[in-house]
């Protein structure tokens, strides 16, 4: 039906996640696209045949009832050249009890008398049809405007500035659901419903201490019933989704277990989407303390993620509630880090200080590093640029110097600071 084709029309390539498990009968797609400033996770499913009684088929269509589950809007795919066929019945039928959800595309309308034959389709009940064509990227500008304005309109991180949005992020069973059901559970705190959520609940709001905080995405801290296949095909996705909409990542850590790899990678997502980030040590009460066995685990910790030596380390328990109230105060600590806005007179005198300091060391085969001056040029995370007379001519190490002074100098430790070079011009 072109599902598929749609699908790398809009997810740029290498954002798309796919899933090959063995006995899998087909790679299961996910990806985020983005249209009019608006971003959205797509799923891309098998074919559905409802009834089938073939096992590669009926899994197929386990995997699509899977995505229906977590999907805000359905699009529903068929084909404008054949007309209403069996098939479509029988999936229309399965999905008219979430008819508001479900928006008719009519794909491979590559003329305007198939455009217009298309309308036939509106008997299906879901109104008439948007006419695409996928391969050739006609109407698809339509279809996606038609999206946007369907999905439940959410809160974009940053846009209310005084709602502090974290993401708890880590491993199966270290412990995220426990944290969270003691954040939202203390008798200080007010939990209330997102508004527009899907019935899972993706957003989680609770104050504590006169702040407002909200828990990004706690439908993916569900206990699901096959949860060795499931979490796994969704982690990525998960991931890449509470980066998205957060200010804060807690990395929870289950201090009984080795660092895996996977631990790994959701550190290197958090620093590719320049979040602040706190080390969540998880079921503390389990350990056997000596003096200093909490220095010893931080150590470790720094030398396994040396691109966050600036996070702070939390060391807590959820099932009996230790120092878990110490995490919504370091969350707002970090955010307000993430706020910062320094004066360009200041800036630029750190700048003195830095260079008078340690001077620029000649690279070899450029011109002398000169540098003019200093500005912020953004926020969530602060960014600072440095103009210079040649970029070419600042060396690796000598960028690192001034970064790690800048974040020294401006109590920015625990927040990823950019930092850029550029001619002036």
């Amino acid at each position: 039906m072109g599902k598929s084709t749609f699908f790398n029309r809009v997810v740029p390539k290498g954002d798309a996640v796919v899933d090959d498990q063995p006995g899998v009968t087909r790679d299961r797609r996910e990806g985020i696209a983005s249209w009019t400033n608006v971003s959205f996770m797509v799923i891309d499913t098998g074919g559905l045949v409802p009834g089938t009684r073939d096992v590669m088929e009926a899994k197929i269509m386990e995997q699509g009832q899977e995505a229906l589950e977590h999907a805000d809007l359905i699009l529903m795919f068929v084909d404008s050249r054949e007309g209403i066929t069996a098939i479509d019945e029988s999936i229309a039928n399965a999905l008219r009890p979430i008819s508001e959800k479900v928006l008719l595309v009519a794909n491979k309308a590559e003329s305007e008398e198939q455009a217009i034959a298309s309308l036939e389709m509106a008997s299906l009940g879901f109104g008439n049809p948007i006419p695409i064509s996928a391969q050739h990227s006609d109407g698809v500008g339509d279809l996606l405007d038609a999206l946007v304005e369907r999905l439940p309109k959410q809160v974009e991180a940053g846009e209310e500035t005084d709602l502090i949005r974290i993401a708890l992020l880590g491993r199966p069973n270290v412990g995220k659901s426990s944290i969270a059901n003691r954040l939202l559970g203390e008798s200080r705190f007010i939990v209330h419903d997102a508004p527009g959520t899907t019935r899972d609940a993706v957003d989680a709001h609770f104050r504590y201490d006169g702040n407002d905080f909200v828990l990004v995405d706690t439908a993916g801290l569900r206990r699901r019933s096959h949860v060795t296949e499931e979490i796994e095909y969704y982690s990525t996705v998960r991931t890449r989704r509470s980066l998205s909409n957060c200010d804060v990542a807690l990395l929870v850590l289950d201090p009984t277990q080795e660092i895996a790899a996977q631990d790994l990678h959701i550190a290197g997502e958090i620093t590719k989407h320049g979040k602040s980030m706190i080390f969540v040590m998880n079921k503390w009460d389990l350990i056997s303390k000596f003096t200093g066995t909490a220095e010893a685990y931080t150590k470790m910790l720094r030398h396994k993620f040396p691109l966050l030596k600036g996070s702070p380390v939390l060391y807590v328990s959820a099932l009996s509630g230790q120092r878990i109230t110490k995490i919504p105060d370091l969350v707002r600590e970090l955010w307000l880090q993430r706020q910062k806005r320094v004066p360009t007179g200041v800036l630029n005198d750190l700048l003195k200080a830095a260079t008078d300091r340690v001077h620029p060391p000649l690279k070899s085969g450029a011109k002398p590093l000169k540098l003019y001056y200093v500005t912020q040029t953004g926020n969530r995370p602060p960014q600072f640029t440095v103009f210079v007379n040649d970029p070419k001519s600042a060396a690796a190490s000598y960028q690192k110097y001034l970064k790690n002074y800048f974040q020294d100098a401006l109590e920015l430790k625990a927040t990823p600071m950019r930092m850029d070079f550029r001619a002036r011009r």
